[in-house]
């Protein structure tokens, strides 16, 4: 078995999973919409073993039963579903799991999830953001979807799936497995490229989720300058995995701070190098912004997020408001932030 990168058909071509568009493949477009809710990567939930008297939650335990030549290796005895688990805005629940063979791409698995925007906006998910880590670690990346309306096609949808504001899709995914592969002692992840995964055992206990943590910020309102003066007030601030669809880079985790900002005069300019996150000495601007841009009244107040990313190797960490004016009439403003540390 390939046990140093995810498994991906030759010619796939690569796309971008998760990300929301009005656009592309129009594929799968759900309409089922239910209320709003914040998004999380929290672990939400998990499958229990149903009491042998009957009563208590169902919950189904996958079968092994051989159904064709992937049975004889892969083995997803003692598996337990459905299970839940959020990511980028997304609620993926696993509701089944079986070997399968696909005529292309040999055994494999299947992974059938049912996945909620949790988001009011369109969503994409793409099959290569699937995917199971198995007992020594390797990564097995989905390489397409089924085709629910059509079950002859097999395994052949490879473009995103886009999943309607507040509703869902059910889509099964195909994993190719090279060799045997126990289910139960395995993980199913949920990733894009070179983003932190969402991991969740596939049996026994799900654990609970440390994020989000809360990020110490001064909260007294200090005066920057750009075109115009205004006031800025750091109202709170959290370590976390995501925000809504901003998912942490491998190797980092997300500082979101929530600010409100008070224009002086019009034209107070804004925008994501304003306020910077300062890593061993180095500011770094936001990676996101929501709003994306500010309309404030003259006499009036907005509030917004900035999004940061702080590697998890950092040493010291501070914030800095800057004032861009050729006169240096305000000067800069920092900020003493104390960050926890992240869970052992």
């Amino acid at each position: 078995m390939n046990r140093s990168k995810w498994h991906a058909r030759a010619a796939l071509v690569a796309v971008l999973a998760l990300s929301v568009t009005g656009l592309g493949a129009g594929c799968g477009l759900s309409d089922d919409a239910g209320e709003t809710k914040e998004a999380s990567a929290d672990v939400v939930g998990e499958g229990t073993t149903v009491p042998a008297d009957g009563g208590g939650g169902a919950v189904t335990t996958a079968s092994s039963t051989p159904d064709d030549e992937a049975s004889g290796s892969i083995d997803v005895s003692g598996v337990e579903v459905p299970r839940t688990v959020g990511y980028g805005g997304f609620e993926f629940t696993l509701d089944a799991v079986e070997p399968s063979t696909d005529e292309l791409q040999g055994p494999g698995v299947a992974l059938t999830l049912t996945v909620r925007n949790l988001i009011n906006e369109i969503g994409e998910l793409s099959p290569e953001t699937i995917g199971i880590k198995d007992a020594d670690g390797a990564r097995l990346q989905a390489v397409a979807f089924d085709e629910p309306n059509n079950p002859d096609l097999g395994y052949s949808m490879t473009m995103p799936v886009e999943v309607a504001p507040n509703g869902k899709a059910t889509r099964t995914a195909f994993v190719p497995v090279e060799g045997e592969l126990k289910l139960a002692d395995a993980t199913l992840l949920i990733a894009e490229d070179q983003k932190l995964p969402a991991e969740l055992p596939l049996s026994g206990e799900v654990p609970e989720s440390a994020f989000p943590l809360p990020v110490t910020v001064p909260t007294d309102t200090v005066t920057l300058e750009g075109n115009y003066e205004f006031s800025l007030t750091l109202k709170s601030a959290e370590l976390t995995e995501e925000d809504q669809r901003v998912r942490a880079s491998e190797g980092t985790h997300l500082v979101v701070v929530q600010m409100r900002i008070e224009p002086k005069g019009p034209n107070a300019y804004f925008d994501d190098n304003t306020v910077r996150l300062v890593v061993d000495g180095t500011p770094y601007g936001a990676v996101h912004q929501d709003p994306s841009s500010l309309n404030i009244i003259t006499g009036g107040a907005d509030d917004l997020v900035e999004v940061y990313e702080l590697p998890d190797d950092y040493k010291e960490v501070s914030m800095l408001g800057t004032s861009d004016n050729i006169f240096g009439t305000v000067p800069d403003q920092p900020f003493a932030i104390t960050v926890p540390p992240l869970p052992s």
